[in-house]
This record gives C-alpha cells, sequence and structure tokens, in this order.
C-alpha cells in the first residue's frame, strides 16, 4: 500500500508540472543598454524574435525630458514601456510608436514582443536634448551624427526643445551633407510653425507664446547627418512701424538699419484677395543684403520671402506684419519697398 501511495503521489505531481510548467518556455533576451553616439540624441536598435519572444532595453533619462519611440516594420510586434519607478507609460499592445514628457529620473524599460511569429524588427529611441544658450550669447549649434531604420524611407532621426519668449525673433537653419535633411517646429501648445515637407532649410518669425519650442530633423534620403544653428533675438520692445503710402500710390519704402542678431517689425493694412510684393534691397543696389524677411498675415498665417517675394492672394483683411531679421555678420543698412497693385 504505501509503494502505491507513492507512485500516485509522484504521477500527480508530473501532471501537474506538466499543466503548469510549459515544455518550451518563450525565450526571454537579457536587457540591453541603449547609449546614444556623442552628439546624438537618439539611437537605432536591431533585432531578431522567435515566436513568443521578448527583448527588454534599458535607458537612463532625466525627469521633464520628452521622449519618443518608434518600432518598425508593425506586423505582429507588440511595444510596451514603464517608467524607472515602475510605472506603466504605455501598455504593451500593437501601437509601436509613443511620445512623452518622462515623469521621473532613472532608467527606462522598453519592451518588443513578437506573438504570433518570428520578426525582424529595428527600434529608434529619441530623447530630446536641450539646445541652451552661453551667457551673452544670442545663438547656439547642436550637430549629430545619424543611424537609420530604413535608408529609403522619410525618418526622424533627432529631436531638440528650447524656451524662448513671446515677441522674441527665432531664425532656425539646419544644414545636412546632401541637402537631405529638413526640419518640423512645434510648439508646447501643440502649434506647428514649419512642417519638414516645405523642403526649406531655413525658418524665421516671430514667437507667439512664451514656452517651449521642439526641432526635428527628419531625413528624406540615407544619410541624415545634419547641423541646426538656432539664433533668438533680444525681446523688441519696441512697436511695429507703420507703413502708409501716398495717397494715389501702390507702393512704399522704408530705410532699414539693424545691428546682428536683431530685428525690426512694419505693419500695413491690407485687403483679402489682393497681391503684396515685398522686397528688402541693399542702399548700394547691389545684392545680396542678407536680411531674412517674413510677413505674417491676421490670421497668423506667415510667409518666408528670403530677400523678397510675392504673395498672390491674401487670405484676410488686416493689418499685415513684415518682420526682417540680420542673422550675423556685421550692422547693415538696406531699404524695404512694400508694393499691393491696383486692381
Amino acid at each position: 500500500m504505501k509503494l502505491k501511495t507513492l507512485l500516485g503521489i509522484l504521477l500527480v505531481f508530473v501532471l501537474v508540472v506538466s499543466v503548469t510548467i510549459p515544455a518550451s518556455a518563450a525565450p526571454y533576451y537579457s536587457p540591453t543598454r541603449i547609449r546614444f553616439q556623442s552628439g546624438a540624441t537618439s539611437a537605432v536598435v536591431s533585432g531578431s524574435l522567435t515566436q513568443g519572444a521578448a527583448q527588454e532595453y534599458r535607458l537612463r533619462a532625466t525627469a521633464g525630458q520628452i521622449m519618443q519611440v518608434l518600432v518598425v516594420p508593425t506586423a505582429d510586434a507588440r511595444l510596451g514601456i514603464w517608467s524607472a519607478d515602475g510605472t506603466l507609460l504605455k501598455a504593451d499592445n500593437r501601437v509601436l510608436s509613443w511620445q512623452g514628457s518622462l515623469p521621473s529620473t532613472g532608467d527606462y524599460r522598453i519592451r518588443v514582443t513578437s506573438r504570433n511569429q518570428a520578426l525582424n524588427f529595428c527600434m529608434r529611441t529619441t530623447v530630446y536634448g536641450r539646445i541652451r544658450f552661453a551667457p551673452g550669447a544670442t545663438s547656439s549649434m547642436v550637430s549629430s551624427p545619424v543611424q537609420r531604420c530604413n535608408s529609403q524611407s522619410i525618418e526622424t532621426v533627432g529631436g531638440y526643445s528650447l524656451r524662448a519668449l513671446a515677441g522674441q525673433t527665432m531664425r532656425i537653419a539646419i544644414d545636412s551633407p546632401n541637402h537631405n535633411t529638413f526640419l518640423t517646429i512645434t510648439g508646447a501648445d501643440g502649434s506647428t510653425l514649419k512642417f519638414y515637407n516645405d523642403l526649406s532649410t531655413t525658418w524665421t518669425g516671430v514667437l507667439p507664446a512664451t514656452q517651449d519650442y521642439y526641432l526635428q530633423p527628419v531625413a528624406v534620403d540615407k544619410d541624415g547627418r545634419f547641423t541646426i544653428k538656432v539664433t533668438i533675438s533680444a525681446l523688441d520692445q519696441t512697436a511695429p512701424t507703420r507703413i502708409n503710402f501716398a495717397r494715389g500710390a501702390e507702393s512704399a519704402r522704408v530705410p532699414v538699419q539693424l545691428a546682428p542678431y536683431t530685428s525690426a517689425s512694419y505693419i500695413l493694412w491690407a485687403a483679402r484677395g489682393q497681391r503684396m510684393e515685398v522686397i528688402v534691397y541693399p542702399v548700394s543696389g547691389n545684392p545680396p543684403v542678407g536680411i531674412d524677411l517674413a510677413v505674417t498675415a491676421p490670421n497668423g498665417k506667415s510667409w518666408q520671402l528670403g530677400s523678397g517675394g510675392a504673395i498672390d492672394q491674401l487670405p484676410a483683411s488686416g493689418d499685415y506684419t513684415i518682420t526682417l531679421t540680420q542673422p550675423g555678420g556685421s550692422s547693415k543698412r538696406a531699404t524695404l519697398q512694400v508694393r499691393i497693385p491696383a486692381e
């Protein structure tokens, strides 16, 4: 009886173990540390997962930084993110991108999981770098090497933030080896100042609010290296100069003198549907003048016109703001001409 009883107990134990412990447990790979190259604000990691496997990553970041995570391709992958204290930031599901402000300082856990099939994946993790200005400086420059998940695709390849004040004039220029990396510029309030697909490499404008502004370089070709220069003028407390046309005239001219890294604003009234032609030229008459020109409509729409250009159909009636910015070098004297042809 004792032998039968013992055999019975062993049989039950084997059955329980066979139910609670799978014959082949899903592989789980030890955590991998994500490290950025010198000067970079993002890093790319790639890997292969068997069916049901998971790969976890660790990334150290600081409270208040903006982090962005993207996994490609999307077939059968899952992405989960946890904060340094274990708080779930993103559920482990099929949504393969996330962006947010980090709640604490420490190691963040990022996990990629396969479910029903083996897969190869690439993951880009970006932690926005803070652009700061040296004491007394009005400009700052950042540059970055770039790794890519897919050299044939359009890809956001970094991120930066900076604090600026309403009324300041900001000028941003991005340079890349093959002129194939452009910028998206947004405000913390969700407003978009510039979208990368305008394919311009500079932006100048008067900032609408005191807040953080985010710069996202976007590579449209395989080589996404870039350098970004940001210039912010001292806060201009002077009211814009109003431009008035003489009776019966179609145009007016205004003398301009700008010191390096300063701006001047002018306003004039125009009607919806009219054509506005604006140009800034040196007093000597020999271009280039080296002054950037931007026009902002009463409804907030803006145009970057270089040293001059035309707006064929004004979108609204009201005061238009013309901002001239001297991006560097020496003081410059010029003439601003505005023309609104009669219908």
